[in-house]
């Protein structure tokens, strides 16, 4: 079957990464540091913007190796949150359920995806995607986790 969300390989799914979020954070650590130091102002602040807007690119550029695949032959979901971080998997059997959550002002300025999983360390979010001022692609992407997991929603 095609799923919009998820990219099938043999019985591994993976979440299709949306980067803007990433992209957006990368270009506005790149113009904090550009406009720090072309501007005229004092050498603390200049440094302290240039700092700031480098640190702002490092995250966006080491949050670009992540990756959540699903594992429906071993039941087991794989969540890696960036290039430098190690994986850590959880069993589909610790599934607790999908929730999204909204940073609204008037209207929805963003929209994340999380799965729920309660284990013995207690419970874990595992991030799927973010999109700017929309979260209706949420519906679609948890009933079609749910299909992947084989799991009856309630």
């Amino acid at each position: 079957m095609n799923y919009k969300y998820f990219s099938q390989d043999g019985q591994t799914f993976t979440v299709k990464e949306n980067h803007t979020m990433k992209y957006f954070i990368i270009a506005m650590g790149m113009l904090i540091a550009i406009l720090c130091s072309i501007n005229n102002i004092n050498a603390p602040g200049k440094t302290i913007g240039i700092i700031l807007g480098l640190i702002m690119v490092l995250i966006g550029v080491l949050r670009l190796g992540s990756k959540v695949s699903l594992d429906t032959e071993q039941k087991i979901v794989t969540n890696k949150t960036g290039m430098i971080f190690p994986e850590k998997k959880y069993n589909f059997k610790d599934f607790d359920g999908f929730w999204v959550n909204k940073q609204t002002m008037g209207f929805t300025l963003i929209a994340q995806g999380f799965m729920n999983f309660v284990t013995d360390r207690g419970n874990k979010q595992v991030a799927l995607s973010a999109y700017f001022f929309t979260a209706r692609p949420f519906q679609k992407m948890s009933d079609e986790l749910m299909e992947i997991m084989g799991v009856t929603q309630n």
